[in-house]
């Protein structure tokens, strides 16, 4: 189901360090991870967008919003598309996880009433703020810790009003490898 009253984020803005080249644009299955990720939040969202200051993104025909701080973080990425959504919601998805199922997303919007952050919990409380929904009633802790440099996620999601969603083989779109999160040739040469 699409799901007008979300913009959906690839962060795609990472250094890529350890894979020693820009991760977003190796293909997996024919196609850049980049947009990998966005044909998975177009099957929820009304809208995709690209967070990174990377502007050969732009080839793809999808807007790219850079960082608004110099800080080239997960967390600036998302404050930052905060502030420019014109959604009060945004749904967020890392380009390094190509193995995600959009029905994850469909699961943390039905949990998102009352919350600012929703994010998926897996095998035994992994915590994955990469692929998750934030609400713009973030942006003024988001702001505080960004300022005083603390970049850690975890950290943030715990303070701030949080639903984690278990995700677990209870489900039968669940697969093993749905967290599959690709930072090194080997991670990348593992895949199915």
């Amino acid at each position: 189901m699409i799901h007008p009253d979300v913009t959906g984020v690839v962060l795609a803005g990472g250094k890529s360090q350890r894979m020693g080249r820009n991760k977003a644009l190796m293909e997996y299955q024919g196609e850049p991870l980049v947009l990998r990720a966005v044909q998975i939040l177009r099957q929820v969202t009304g809208k995709v967008i690209i967070s990174s200051d990377r502007h050969n993104y732009e080839r793809f025909g999808l807007e790219v919003w850079p960082d608004e701080l110099p800080d080239r973080t997960a967390m600036t990425g998302i404050y930052t598309c905060l502030k420019r959504s014109s959604e009060k919601w945004i749904m967020v998805l890392s380009c390094d996880m190509p193995l995600m199922d959009p029905r994850l997303f469909e699961i943390l919007y039905i949990n998102s009433s009352n919350y600012d952050v929703i994010v998926p919990v897996h095998d035994q409380e992994a915590v994955e703020p990469l692929c998750g929904m934030y609400h713009q009633r973030a942006l003024k802790m988001l702001e505080e810790l960004l300022k005083s440099h603390q970049y850690g996620l975890q950290q943030f999601i715990l303070r701030s009003n949080h639903k984690l969603v278990t995700i677990n083989q209870d489900m039968f779109w669940y697969h093993p490898k749905l967290f599959t999160n690709i930072n090194t040739p080997e991670d990348f040469n593992k895949l199915p």
